[in-house]
């Protein structure tokens, strides 16, 4: 969200609820009290917020009294039916931190009989890890309901493995007008049963889930004509209606709210920030594939870090890799590689939750540390964001696992932006005039279809989604951190980012970059064995079976996009080749690979439109990176239907390709990004 920002300001936690607390005062009519910095943004920000019409403000914080003064920011706006529909709000978990504390509180003092441990893992995730162990051994009867090993489960007398969320049926309760309902893709691979079933079981309750939630949905959802409507509701995985009456508006007191805030304490020292990466709370942990996920930011990958600031690292004699001691003042230590990251408060240190994982899997187990106990138990909820402690230099170094270790386009129009006001006068604006460039080989028959791709650079926000998905759909290998570090990624689409004007506030912008399928392919001219050509639709083609591996192609690549296959990977487990994709052939070691447009779903797209006796249709093909892509910033089509969205992008005055002065002529093109703000520096 921050690197999106049209302005993006480096501050900390302490700072960020000065300024919560100063916008909430400003919209009020009351004095704001704040240091000289802080002051200027909260006036800044409440005339721009008063301004508009319509707006939203939000916090990560997890201090209760913020969120009530971010909720009276909201309502003094008048956003509440405008941006914010609270009968629209998700019920997925309505836990409270008081709840479970108090839980192990007297746990500890044998009050607990017996317990149930669905879903939740605290004795990896708990603040206070020694206190929620001893806590769950004092439990007579423990049962874990978790589908694999975890902390939680090996301490527990009995596991009774829950099947997958893909071999279950359910329902879940999105909105208060939204009941979906899920049903299994496929049979339990490992034996397993629903939690639900053993519930029911040990409720003496006969029979299936799925009777028993057909039985829940005809007395409770599905009247008259039960049957037709329950195969529609299957059908559709969805039940629109009201399910749940809407909650009275209860008044806060705001007033105590804003108090408690600016009388907030704050302890000595470096602030710990925490927060999540791609492996999220460290229950995706033993997935290789988010593993090997370049963070969006620092795009490192496999272990987690102490990210610190350009201004501290120069303070201590930091460079990244070096391994740095971290103690909380409660006395949680952990020892991890140091990363010095632009754009990071100088007094906060950051560590991604996650990892550390002692009981996870091979793939989760042992990497990295875990930053749950640097959490800490204050006003009913636990923070993460709020402890202090003190970071030393240990001596050691590791290298860090990183896809990208240059910042800066060096002065090319790489990414080519602008700004509104400019874009409103000028629709070319940031775009400079094409090329004239002439070349000396004849080019390539231009008949049937053509494919294209355009990616918007004002969509695209760097999730990388685009990346996991690519993995997916074309069995693009894991190879772990060590090949990493070498250099050895084999991502098909990587997502480069760059950054541009002051390290400590940089202006950061994501650009995804794959094969730029040339129509004068650098690469082609230099392969021996004419296996990288190009076809007849316009797509440069990698033949696996030609390869010999003199990667003279990767070394004539200029947008450095081809992956040599350094190993051969295992695939000897059965349950791991299930995930691979039966249309798309396995490399093997030696051979060149790279992103073909996902040529297997152009040729399903054919055959589809065949079998109908039908043209191919705009939209009847999308690559796997477009289908993913939540912001839509990805478009693929055919250059050669005019009415097609690709050709529509690519008659836009924002398109553009990349190093264009070299005249290879890419078939992937990009949109100038458009800021809302006055001018623009990035280089």
């Amino acid at each position: 969200t921050g690197t999106n920002a049209d302005h993006r300001y480096t501050r900390s936690l302490r700072d960020q609820r000065e300024i919560i607390a100063g916008v909430y005062a400003s919209l009020s009519g009351m004095s704001v009290s704040a240091s000289g910095e802080n002051k200027k943004l909260i006036n800044m920000l409440a005339s721009d917020l008063k301004k508009r019409g319509t707006s939203l403000v939000v916090s990560s914080d997890s201090d209760k009294d913020v969120q009530v003064l971010v909720n009276g920011i909201n309502a003094r706006l008048g956003n509440y039916g405008k941006t914010i529909f609270v009968h629209s709000s998700e019920h997925h978990a309505h836990g409270k931190d008081s709840d479970l504390v108090e839980f192990v509180n007297a746990s500890k003092k044998g009050r607990t009989a017996a317990v149930f441990f669905w879903g939740v893992n605290p004795a990896y995730n708990y603040f206070d890890q020694m206190g929620v162990k001893e806590a769950i051994e004092r439990i007579p009867l423990r049962v874990s309901f978790a589908s694999s090993a975890d902390e939680t489960s090996h301490l527990c007398n009995y596991i009774a493995p829950n099947n997958h969320e893909f071999e279950s049926w359910g329902d879940e309760l999105v909105s208060s007008n939204e009941l979906a309902l899920t049903q299994p893709v496929f049979q339990a691979l490992f034996g397993s049963r629903m939690a639900t079933e053993t519930l029911m079981s040990l409720a003496s309750i006969s029979g299936s889930f799925y009777d028993f939630t057909r039985s829940v949905w005809k007395a409770n959802f599905i009247g008259s004509n039960f049957e037709a409507s329950w195969h529609e509701a299957l059908k559709k995985g969805v039940l629109t209606g009201n399910f749940v009456r809407d909650r009275s508006s209860n008044s806060l007191n705001i007033g105590s709210s804003y108090q408690a805030v600016r009388n907030l304490r704050y302890g000595e020292g470096l602030q710990i920030a925490t927060y999540f990466k791609s492996v999220g709370d460290g229950e995706m942990a033993n997935n290789p594939f988010l593993q090997e996920l370049p963070d969006p930011v620092t795009k490192a990958t496999w272990d987690n870090y102490v990210m610190v600031s350009p201004k501290l690292a120069k303070a201590r004699s930091l460079k990244s890799g070096d391994v740095v001691e971290l103690v909380s003042r409660e006395g949680h230590t952990v020892r991890l590689p140091a990363l010095v990251q632009p754009g990071v408060e100088e007094n906060t240190v950051a560590v991604a939750l996650g990892y550390g994982r002692k009981v996870g899997g091979k793939v989760a187990t042992g990497l990295g540390a875990n930053a749950y106990p640097f959490g800490e138990y204050t006003h009913e909820t636990v923070h993460y964001g709020t402890m202090t402690g003190a970071l030393t230099k240990t001596g050691a170094h590791k290298a860090l696992a990183l896809t990208q270790t240059h910042h800066s386009m060096e002065g090319r129009d790489i990414v080519r932006e602008t700004n509104w006001a400019s874009y409103n006068r000028d629709a070319t604006a940031g775009n400079k005039p094409k090329m004239k460039l002439s070349q000396i080989y004849p080019g390539h028959p231009q008949d049937g279809h053509q494919w294209a791709m355009a990616i918007d650079m004002n969509s695209c926000t760097g999730c990388s989604a685009c990346i996991v998905s690519c993995n997916a759909e074309n069995n693009v290998p894991v190879v772990g951190r060590t090949e990493v570090h070498r250099r050895r990624e084999m991502h098909w689409l990587r997502l480069d980012r760059y950054y541009a004007g002051d390290e400590n506030e940089p202006e950061t912008v994501h650009m995804p970059m794959l094969c730029q399928h040339c129509e004068n392919a650098p690469c082609e001219n230099v392969c021996p064995v004419l296996a990288t050509v190009h076809s007849s639709d316009g797509l440069n083609q990698q033949i696996y079976n030609r390869c010999v591996g003199t990667r003279y192609c990767a070394n004539n690549c200029p947008y450095k996009v081809r992956r040599f296959n350094w190993f051969n990977y295992d695939h000897s487990d059965m349950h791991e080749r299930l995930a691979l994709n039966p249309d798309v052939s396995v490399r093997h070691r030696g051979v060149m690979e790279k992103c073909s447009f996902c040529v297997q779903r152009i040729q399903e797209g054919k055959l589809n439109a065949k079998k109908q006796r039908r043209k191919l249709a705009d939209g009847d093909i999308k690559t796997a990176c477009q289908t993913v892509c939540p912001s839509d910033a990805i478009v693929f089509g055919d250059l050669n239907d005019k009415t097609s969205a690709i050709s529509q992008h690519l008659e836009d005055e924002r398109n553009y390709t990349v190093l264009e002065e070299i005249n290879v002529k890419p078939r992937v093109s990009y949109m100038v990004k458009v800021r809302n703000k006055t001018e623009t520096s990035l280089s």
